[in-house]
């Protein structure tokens, strides 16, 4: 016998045990005991990985790829790229180019797809960052990112959801959040002028930001499926152990799940013939006292309290004791509506904020700059452009209300207008203003929507 492997039993066992002629099974019984002590040892070990910051925001991003992955169901419609680019290089990229338009990121996002012959423009990019108001965190002046990324989400018609910070609401964790906190006085201190005047800026309704996390895995439990037979029970002391993923990541799925359905994005809040606003498939686990279900989402947003965070240019995610893991009810841009003196105009306002219709518009914008540039030196003036595109877009176009959800989402605009000029000195472009009137299936109201862009023709002109 290798008198190694012997010394390391004994140490194991104990020299106190051997002296006493211990039995076979006493032996055995010493060792179980020193390989029971050994898994514990390994258990806290693990747990301090798993519960780790570090660690567990990597965990976190790739959990919460996997799980928008896993709600498409390879679903042809629906294509998913990944960005791996440090919020440092982002800031550093929009901050040191002299024009964004310059910055690497407007190239990937414009320049190589929207802006391009054969490229694919993106639908919505969601990043996984929490924005805060301060840069004691990471040291990145939060606002200035966003402020640049906004300018490249509007040249693109792509709008960027984030992670909002508890910061951002002048609170340490979203524990915090509850219906006696006063937002309002909160948004009028003055830490809060820059970001109230980032708020002001049109294109700032291409930025949007989602709350709260949600815990997207139970902790592990021991299996007798494990082929190295390690006991591992993960042990939870308090909310900060549980894995949390940003909120994103299930708007994300809804924003998905419904264009996969209806190829249109307007149905992404309530609760509708496909699922609406409701979050898709995410773990709820029970107590191990009590079989009703934990909430997923890492507070309960009240009504109320939805409403003031809906106003002040967040997209939070509510418990729902009939909607599975949580719902949205609200899809707010960070723009803060223009004031108008006349309620028509207040209500476009309003509505030409919200991040549904953002999505919209942006979705008709890819689609008239795809199919101009497909017919480059075709138009000869800009009545003969005007009416191609007013053609094109009325096979979207219903005129009744009184319709099924599913015809609705076939013909998502109740009015359609498009309006294409040429520009003072607009050599090869024109521009091009399109009036949407989207059905609105839970509101009564009556608004349209405009957005306005520029097409490239290079028609030939002759001398």
């Amino acid at each position: 016998m290798d008198n190694a492997w012997l010394q390391e039993l004994i140490d194991a066992v104990g020299h106190d045990v051997l002296r006493q002629k211990p039995t076979k099974i006493q032996i055995l019984h010493s060792l179980n005991q020193q390989i029971a002590h050994i898994d514990q040892l390994l258990q806290r070990q693990v747990d301090e990985v798993l519960h780790h910051p570090d660690f567990q925001a990597l965990e976190s991003a790739w959990s919460g790829c996997r799980y928008l992955l896993e709600q498409l169901a390879f679903d042809p419609q629906v294509k998913v790229k990944l960005l791996d680019v440090s919020w440092r290089d982002l800031h550093r990229d929009l901050t040191r180019a002299i024009d964004v338009e310059e910055s690497d990121l407007f190239a990937k996002v414009y320049s190589t797809e929207f802006g391009t012959p054969g490229g694919e423009p993106f639908g919505v990019m969601l990043c996984n960052h929490d924005v805060s108001l301060t840069p004691a965190t990471h040291g990145v002046d939060d606002l200035r990112v966003l402020q640049g990324l906004a300018a490249v989400g509007a040249a693109s018609f792509t709008p960027f959801i984030f992670n909002a910070s508890p910061s951002l609401l002048d609170l340490d964790d979203f524990s915090g959040l509850h219906t006696g906190l006063d937002l309002d006085t909160t948004y009028r201190q003055a830490r809060f002028i820059k970001w109230n005047a980032l708020r002001e800026q049109e294109d700032v309704r291409f930025i949007g930001l989602a709350l709260p996390g949600v815990f997207i895995r139970k902790p592990y439990t021991f299996s007798r499926l494990r082929t190295d037979r390690f006991v591992y029970r993960e042990q939870v002391t308090g909310e900060r152990d549980y894995l949390k993923v940003g909120a994103i990541f299930p708007l994300g799925a809804v924003i998905a799940r419904c264009f996969m359905h209806t190829g249109w994005l307007a149905e992404i809040t309530g609760k509708r013939y496909f699922g609406g606003g409701v979050v898709p498939s995410l773990n709820i686990h029970t107590s191990d006292v009590d079989t009703q279900p934990v909430i997923s989402s890492q507070v309960m947003i009240p009504d109320a309290l939805e409403r003031s965070l809906s106003d002040l240019g967040f997209i939070p995610l509510c418990y729902s004791a009939h909607a599975g893991p949580g719902v949205f009810y609200s899809t707010s841009s960070l723009q803060r509506p223009t004031r108008y003196d006349t309620p028509q105009a207040q209500i476009n306002a309003r509505y030409s904020a919200m991040l549904q219709y953002v999505l919209c518009t942006s979705r008709f914008a890819h689609f008239l700059k795809v199919l101009v540039r497909d017919k480059v030196g075709s138009f000869s003036t800009t009545d003969e452009c005007q009416h191609f595109l007013q053609r094109w877009i009325m096979q979207y176009v219903m005129s009744t209300d009184e319709a099924s959800e599913v015809l609705l989402a076939k013909y998502p605009l109740r009015e359609a207008r498009v309006q294409v000029s040429e520009p003072a000195g607009g050599q090869g472009a024109y521009q091009c203003t399109v009036h949407l009137k989207p059905h609105f299936q839970l509101e009564s109201i009556e608004t349209s929507i405009q957005f306005s862009a520029e097409v490239v023709t290079n028609r030939m002109t002759g001398s």
